[in-house]
């Protein structure tokens, strides 16, 4: 066997060893936020939360429906807190969302994407 191949097997055996050493394994880097350090896997995403929890009744492109307006021009002069607001205890038509059914965390970031995409 030559120099080079000891080598390479050698260093193949240390990185084998290092990844099965590790009590978590290897890990993502996409599953951390480089600036916090937190773990950004779990977080909630405001968009799939709003194809599940609103676009039922907004539409898939916030253009409204026969159950809920469109909430472009709709959201004029609203804030996130406005956001959080309305769906935690609804307003005209809207029903209220409680805790059980979206989580402090996640209608944070609904709020944030519904802002983004259809804000002033």
């Amino acid at each position: 066997m030559s120099l080079r191949a000891s080598v390479l097997g050698a260093l193949l055996g240390a990185v084998i060893a290092f990844g099965t050493a590790c009590p978590d394994g290897p890990t993502d880097p996409t599953d951390t936020d480089p600036d916090s350090g937190t773990d950004t896997a779990s977080d909630p995403d405001g968009q799939d939360l709003y194809e599940s929890h609103c676009q039922g009744c907004h539409g898939a492109g916030g253009g409204g429906t026969g159950s809920g307006p469109a909430l472009a021009g709709h959201l004029a002069g609203k804030t996130e807190q406005d956001i959080r607001s309305i769906v935690r205890n609804g307003e005209e038509q809207m029903p209220p969302f409680t805790a059980d059914q979206i989580t402090d965390s996640e209608l944070d970031a609904l709020a944030t994407y519904v802002i983004n995409q259809w804000g002033s």
